[in-house]
């Protein structure tokens, strides 16, 4: 599936946003994750993508260099 953040319309900039989710438990449990990018309000996610809003408030950033998930999220 490479290059299928291009086909997000109306990104607001290039970077990769990672939303983490639906925690069974705590750190070490079942979670998901949603790997998309930052739109324009009202923007309609594309058939087979999904939309989500982050409401506002404090939230932990991890911001990474480029390149394979497995190793630049663990230098995190």
């Amino acid at each position: 599936m490479q290059g299928i953040l291009t086909n997000i319309p109306d990104r607001t900039d290039d970077a990769i946003v990672v939303v983490y989710t639906n925690y069974d438990s705590d750190c070490n449990g079942d979670y998901a994750y949603i790997l998309g990018a930052k739109v324009k309000p009202g923007t309609q996610a594309p058939n087979g993508m999904v939309a989500v809003t982050v409401a506002p408030g404090k939230y932990a950033e991890f911001v990474t260099g480029k390149g394979p998930g497995a190793e630049v999220v663990l230098a995190a």
